[in-house]
């Protein structure tokens, strides 16, 4: 439920906290529900670059980055 969603949110901030992630792969859907679950809480993009990105016929984008440094 809810509470699993916010559990599921920690544990990949301290991945992303103690730099245990070196690559990640980011899917963006074209849906506005006005909720969700921020990304910006450990994923901070001057940490990041932008290796690639595919945008699908159904709108979806594929972002690729790799941690700098």
């Amino acid at each position: 439920a809810a509470s699993d969603v916010y559990k599921r949110q920690e544990y990949a901030d301290g991945l992303f906290r103690y730099n245990l992630v070196d690559e990640t792969v980011l899917f963006l859907l074209p849906l506005s529900y006005g909720g969700g679950i921020p990304l910006t809480g450990e994923f901070r993009s001057v940490r990041w670059k932008l290796l690639g990105c595919k945008t699908f016929s159904n709108g979806i984008c594929r972002l690729m980055y790799k941690r700098n440094g």
